[in-house]
């Protein structure tokens, strides 16, 4: 008679090997990063974080000035990092985009400035511990910072009628000359009750 021998054993050794495993595992895994600071829907990283220290610390060592606590920079460069990111998350809604064109034109100028070629531009910043694609995506934030504080600051600016003529008149009175002025960009309040031909008459 054949006898039915109870699996017990085997699931024992079963889940005495899973266990095994997931102890192993456990011990075996890697913090990678971390979340340091949440802004609205985005985040700040630790790696972040770290990689703007570095790239201060590598400043502050070649202009030769006193390094504060690191402490004190990473606190300062969080809070920056904050900023940056809610004007980006702005920026975002605000449609403003950059073209790779318009950026490779803002890293060579900075290549003729410091007289490198442009080509070897991402081989002297690796020389100077500094990552190039990192270089290169913060400039990509800084120009979209610029636009979004330039169309904050044009959508602030509100001309009246009478200043714009005060103006004209003392400017031709310093010169003595008439003188031709563009005035396209400039705002002129008008009365949000005004009539097609008023507003055409301010224009």
């Amino acid at each position: 008679m054949n006898r039915i021998q109870s699996p017990l054993p085997f699931v024992l050794a079963l889940l005495l090997t899973l266990a095994t495993g997931t102890s192993y595992a456990q011990e075996e895994s890697v913090l990678l990063d971390r979340v340091v600071a949440l802004v609205n829907d985005g985040v700040v990283l630790e790696s972040e974080l770290n990689v703007q220290v570095q790239i201060i610390k590598q400043r502050i060592l070649e202009t030769g000035q006193p390094m504060p606590p690191e402490s004190e920079l990473k606190s300062q460069l969080l809070e920056r990092l904050l900023v940056t990111r809610l004007q980006l998350q702005r920026a975002d809604r605000m449609g403003i985009r950059i073209s790779d064109e318009a950026r490779n034109n803002a890293l060579a100028s900075v290549a003729q400035r410091n007289g490198i070629p442009f080509e070897q531009l991402p081989e002297v910043m690796s020389a100077q511990g500094v990552s190039y694609p990192v270089y290169r995506e913060d400039m990509r934030e800084q120009m979209v910072i610029e636009q979004v504080r330039n169309i904050s600051v044009v959508r602030r600016i509100s001309v009246t009628e009478r200043e714009l003529e005060q103006c004209l008149t003392r400017t031709e009175q310093q010169s003595g000359v008439n003188a031709e002025y563009d005035i396209s960009h400039m705002l002129i309040s008008v009365s949000g009750t005004a009539t097609a031909d008023q507003i055409r008459a301010a224009q």
